[in-house]
């Protein structure tokens, strides 16, 4: 049996702040936490709806979901 692998996220997320300074001026410095505050919890639920996709072997969740956490991280300048 060959031995199992285990991968290891090696990429880091960087948040513009330009794009902060934006929410931060369009909707004020506690609307701007709440935006930040609910995509965070946005992006967890969707990274483990991605992985309970794979183990389910649905690639086409998997597709809408990784379209949609684009659009959530987008919104809030989350950046590779």
């Amino acid at each position: 049996m060959a031995p199992i692998a285990t991968l290891r996220q090696a990429e880091r997320v960087v948040i513009d702040p330009e794009r902060l300074v934006v929410l931060v001026r369009d909707l004020g410095e506690a609307g701007a936490e709440r935006v930040l505050d609910r995509a965070v919890k946005e992006v967890s639920c969707r990274l483990l709806a991605v992985e309970t996709s794979w183990a389910e072997g649905d690639c086409a969740r998997i597709a809408r979901t990784a379209h949609s956490l684009i659009a959530i991280a987008d919104q809030v300048g989350m950046h590779l």
